[in-house]
This record gives structure tokens, sequence and C-alpha cells, in this order.
């Protein structure tokens, strides 16, 4: 009998795992083509000048990393080839991404809430929310979007809209987990404003901080968030106590 129920769980699992994997398959192929055609071909494209330009920007080739700093910065502000206007693009890239500080900077100009760290984040790695699988998916989730919104360089302090990055030493910058995401994901390399990935930032901190209400003791938990409850129903009753009598 346990051989069979074996089987039978396998041949279960198989009938949608099997279709499960062939349309992921066919959904991450039609993502990839685009690359695979472009890299197979070795496009070029032609600057405003007449001359070739080698496919070694991300506008016209893929899976490239993103180009050192001292590159970007020397971009001249009134770009004239196609080189310098991509390159320009890149530039607001650092300059449409947030510094680090935004999650426990208040004087930030693109701030966070203290609450998100102090009852979402924080909750979320004690022993008891790293017990739990939803929250566990939700920080993961805030985690790879934070990382996303901070830019291709570490910023610590910047001002809104700067190019401004932090320097160790001087010369020295911290590429962050932004420049992974531009050469590797499908589409990345096109969006050159990683503070679009804080909407999903807030998402998530919302989805964080209700469950570390809901596991917070005493009237500021779930308990004293949803009302008194009654026994008979669980909730409070929203009946006022006059129609109460006539029940």
């Amino acid at each position: 009998m346990g051989q069979r129920s074996s089987l039978r769980l396998i041949q279960r699992s198989l009938t949608w795992m099997i279709p499960l994997l062939i349309t992921t398959g066919l959904v991450a192929g039609l993502f990839a083509l685009p690359y695979i055609l472009g890299e197979s071909s070795g496009a070029t494209s032609t600057s405003a000048g007449g001359g070739s330009l080698a496919s070694k920007l991300p506008e016209v080739s893929f899976f490239l990393p993103f180009p050192e700093y001292d590159v970007i910065r020397e971009v001249p502000l009134r770009p004239s080839t196609y080189e310098e206007n991509v390159l320009s693009s890149l530039n607001r890239t650092i300059m449409s991404s947030w510094s680090v500080d935004y999650l426990y900077n208040p004087g930030h100009p693109r701030a966070l809430s203290l609450a998100v760290l102090l009852l979402g984040v924080l909750p979320a790695l004690g022993p008891t929310g790293r017990r739990s699988p939803v929250s566990r998916f939700w920080l993961l989730v805030f985690a790879v979007f934070f990382l996303g919104t901070l830019g291709p360089f570490l910023k610590l302090g910047a001002k809104a809209d700067s190019s401004e990055v932090l320097l160790l030493g001087g010369e020295w910058v911290l590429r962050m987990p932004y420049t992974v995401m531009f050469q590797w994901v499908p589409g990345m390399a096109r969006m050159f404003g990683p503070y679009r990935m804080g909407a999903m930032v807030v998402v998530a901190s919302v989805a964080l901080v209700a469950l570390g209400l809901a596991r917070a003791p005493g009237p500021v938990g779930a308990a004293g968030a949803l009302g008194p409850r009654d026994p008979g129903h669980g909730l409070a009753d929203p009946l006022p106590l006059g129609d109460r009598a006539h029940r």
C-alpha cells in the first residue's frame, strides 16, 4: 500500500509539474530570445557622424556590465554622439537612484516612515518572523526591491536627483546589486530609473508592518487591531446593543 501511495503521489505531481515546466520554459525563452538574437547577430549602430559604432553599449547589445563610474561621470552634459547619449542616459540612472539612508533617515527627501523599519523589517528579522514563511517572503521582496532602488553605486546622504556617490578613499565606489540586475535581468538595461522599484518597496513595507502588528502583544496586536472578540462569532458583533435583543 505504501508503494502504491508513493506512485500515485508521483503521478499526481507529474501531471501538473510537466505542464508547469513547459510553460516556464516557453515564457523564459520569449524573454531570452531578443538577447540571444542580439548577441548572435553582433548588431552595430551608426553614429551621427556616419561612422560605425561597435555594439559595446547596453542600448545596442545585451548582457553587458554596467559601465564604470568614471566613464559615466566624464560624459558631457550635452552629448554630441550616440555613445555619449547612451552614457548620459546611464548617468540618469545614478541620479534617479536613492541613497541607502532613506530607510532610516527622516530627513531624507525620499524617506520611508520609521514605522517600516521598527514595526516591519526588524520584527521580520527576529526569531518569530524568521519562522513565518509569509514574513520571509515579504522580507525577501522588500530586500530585492530596496537594493534595486539604491542604483548601480552606493549613495549615502546624497541629495535628491544627485549623481554624487560614496567614494572610499576619494576614488573607490561600491557597485550595488542593481548592476547584476542590469546585466542579467531582461529589460533592466532599458530602465534608467531605479526609483521605479520603490513602488514594490512600499507594497512590501505595508505587508511587513501589518505582519509585525499582528504579532505584537497586547492591544497593539491582532486582537487589539480588530477590536474585542466575541466567543460565538470570532470578531466583535457589529450590531448595536438595541438590535441584539431582537435577534
